[in-house]
């Protein structure tokens, strides 16, 4: 009898156990239909950690939130899945909102159709929430667009061109992320844009618009606004004080677009320029995704460029007497033996060089075939980095690297075509770029890769690069995370 008692005593424990184990489960189970219990425990938190980094989804209101101690971004998709909106923007220092209405979101033409968070023709998919570095959270929203052409809907009206048509179909479909991140310690959210193409063919997307903001509603003509370098800053009073809200184009160079619409209250920032029109293109691989560049939103006093230091970035500008502990030399040698030896012959003294990344010079190289579609006047002629120049570069920099190390290399010279002030690409296809926009988007993307692959190679090396290089006076957030020292 005794030994029965234990059984059942034995088997309640174990269905006890179960009990607890299903609904630990059912707590931590990553399937769709638990998130509105994981939204309840992050609300319950909050209070708690109000000074940490948080993202969520408000199931009751179709909300999407994330924020920290000192601002909270609301996100609201539509019932049905095919609106995506920022609906506010709270300071929690001030108590104000810099955003007081429903938002475009985001824009950008796909063949002639134009998307956005308001035009319905994106499709919801899901969302993510991942932690990152140093206590920031990301969230990760899911959209899509798929249209079918079937072989009944397309005209087969023989032309002069195409006396017999044949039957086709197209298959356009792409996923767009559209991704948000706060931190714990800044007053900041950053968002940015990922495109997967999923079709057969490639796609191209232009007038690419990350953020697009009613920030001057309800005040419209009374906000002032201020444009240096990256940054937008919009103000309250005449003497630029009593900042609102700033917005930053992690663009690099010269691809930072900005338009502030005062007759629709709204401010955009995106990919693009005044030189291009805003007319910048992206082709759009299968299983290539790429992304555009981030749009950093503040509050406050603060700006992006506080998290690296204002004397840090102080230091981090180069002038000819600032290079004074170096032995400098310019490439202007005849041959590259000679420059090595020049080089060679100053050991005990830090050496640096300046090279002319895109314009070595016809004593060296003389490919007509490599050159930019339209060189300038200049009897230098400019390479494009995107053909094969770009490979046989590298090649030249490691072999003065291993020859002769460097302690500081400065990329120096043009590589975009100056024309009437305006800096423009190469149009020249087969370098592999399609148009002469899409190349100046790629040859920045060269420079960045350039820049990773030396300090992986030569970590003791210092990188550097010219305004003449960059394409713009003043260094930007894009250049500060690839580049040591920046020289006016």
């Amino acid at each position: 009898m005794h030994s029965s008692h234990q059984l059942q005593w034995h088997l309640a424990r174990l269905w006890t156990l179960a009990i607890a184990l299903t609904v630990a489960g059912c707590v931590t189970s990553t399937q769709k239909n638990t998130r509105i219990a994981s939204t309840d425990l992050q609300q319950a938190l909050r209070p708690v950690n109000g000074k940490t980094a948080y993202a969520g989804f408000d199931g009751q209101h179709n909300q999407f939130y994330l924020g920290n101690a000192f601002l909270e971004r609301r996100i609201l998709l539509s019932v049905d899945g095919t609106r995506l909106q920022t609906i506010s923007i709270l300071d929690k220092v001030t108590g104000r909102y810099s955003v007081a209405q429903a938002s475009e979101e985001f824009r950008f033409q796909v063949a002639n159709l134009t998307f956005s968070g308001t035009d319905s023709l994106l499709r919801y998919q899901r969302y993510d929430i991942v932690s990152g570095l140093e206590g920031s959270r990301k969230l990760i929203i899911w959209m899509s667009y798929d249209s079918v052409t079937t072989e009944s809907e397309i005209d087969l009206s023989p032309t002069l061109n195409n006396l017999f048509p044949r039957p086709r179909s197209s298959n356009f479909n792409f996923r767009l992320q559209i991704c948000y991140q706060t931190y714990p310690n800044q007053p900041r959210i950053d968002k940015w844009l990922v495109f997967e193409n999923r079709s057969n063919t490639p796609l191209v997307l232009q007038g690419i618009v990350v953020e697009s903001l009613p920030i001057l509603y309800p005040y419209r003509f009374q906000l002032l606004t201020k444009r240096t370098g990256g940054h937008l800053e919009i103000y309250h009073s005449p003497d630029l004080s009593g900042q609102m809200i700033a917005l930053t184009n992690q663009a690099p160079g010269i691809l930072k677009f900005f338009d502030v619409d005062r007759q629709q209250d709204t401010v955009s920032v995106g990919l693009g320029s005044s030189t291009l029109n805003h007319s910048t293109k992206i082709s759009v691989f299968l299983n290539q995704p790429v992304k555009i560049p981030t749009v950093s939103c503040t509050a406050g006093t603060f700006m992006l460029d506080q998290v690296l230091g204002q004397t840090v970035i102080n230091q981090r500008y180069l002038k000819r007497e600032d290079l004074k502990s170096y032995h400098v030399l310019d490439f202007e040698l005849d041959n590259l033996s000679a420059l090595t030896d020049e080089l060679s012959g100053k050991a005990g003294r830090r050496r640096a060089l300046f090279l002319p990344v895109a314009t070595v010079g016809k004593e060296f190289l003389d490919r007509l075939d490599w050159q930019l579609s339209n060189p300038t006047d200049s009897t230098v002629p400019i390479y494009c980095l995107l053909s094969e120049y770009g490979f046989f570069m590298v090649k030249a920099v490691e072999d003065l690297m291993d020859r002769c190390p460097l302690d500081l290399l400065i990329l120096a010279g043009p590589i975009f075509e100056n024309r009437n002030s305006a800096l423009l690409g190469c149009d020249k296809i087969e370098h592999g770029h399609p148009d002469r926009s899409e190349s100046i988007f790629l040859t920045y993307k060269w420079l960045f890769n350039f820049s990773l692959y030396i300090r992986n190679q030569y970590p003791d090396v210092k990188l550097g690069v010219t305004a003449v290089t960059y394409g713009v006076d003043l260094p930007d957030y894009a250049c500060w995370q690839y580049f040591d020292f920046f020289v006016p």
